[in-house]
């Protein structure tokens, strides 16, 4: 009796996480942003400043990505891409 509670207990929950799910799925598409936005590339040496970053990001730009660039096997710089909405 009580494996079959269990078991009842275990395909409701599923079935209420499938509707949950398909619910919000469905509320992301009507809520996409139509933010536009601009973008910033730089390259720097390996050591980059904090008061860098803070400079940037009071200016609205926000980090998306840091990459090494390797040159001959060895990393030589750090690819930084910025993004902030359309000013």
């Amino acid at each position: 009796m009580k494996a079959k509670t269990t078991t009842i207990a275990m395909i409701a929950i599923l079935i209420l996480l499938t509707l949950v799910r398909w619910e919000t799925k469905g509320q992301d598409v009507s809520m996409r942003s139509t933010t536009s936005w601009e973008y910033k590339v730089s390259y720097r040496a390996l050591k980059y400043d904090e008061k860098d970053f803070n400079n940037l990001g009071q200016q609205g730009w926000e980090l998306v990505v840091a990459e090494h660039e390797i040159v001959n096997g060895r990393s030589s710089a750090v690819r930084y891409i910025y993004k902030r909405p359309s000013q």
